[in-house]
């Protein structure tokens, strides 16, 4: 995993150390501009797999979440696995 991906593991720790400036953080580095589509995808697929879902931070992130909703079922899952980012978003929304 990059450096950044390893960042984006952190987002809870961010938020409970300065939940403003997680809120200022969020959508930079889940970019809501259609032309920085791959940009968001990195960021939230590797944030969905390996975070447990907050309360705290589903605040924070509701517009990501919100657009992870609306991009579900667009990923090109062959087969069932457990690094999906479809499944974990469903594991985060329903808990």
């Amino acid at each position: 995993m990059s450096r950044s991906g390893l960042a984006l593991v952190d987002v809870p720790q961010f938020v409970r150390l300065d939940k403003s400036w997680a809120c200022q953080l969020a959508p930079l580095v889940f970019p809501m501009a259609p032309e920085l589509a791959a940009h968001f995808d990195a960021a939230w697929n590797t944030y969905i797999v390996f975070n447990r879902p907050f309360t705290d931070v589903f605040g924070v992130l509701l517009d990501a979440y919100g657009r992870a909703v609306q991009k579900a079922g667009e990923h090109d899952d062959a087969a069932p696995r457990s690094d999906s980012p479809d499944e974990h978003l469903a594991d985060h929304v329903l808990k």
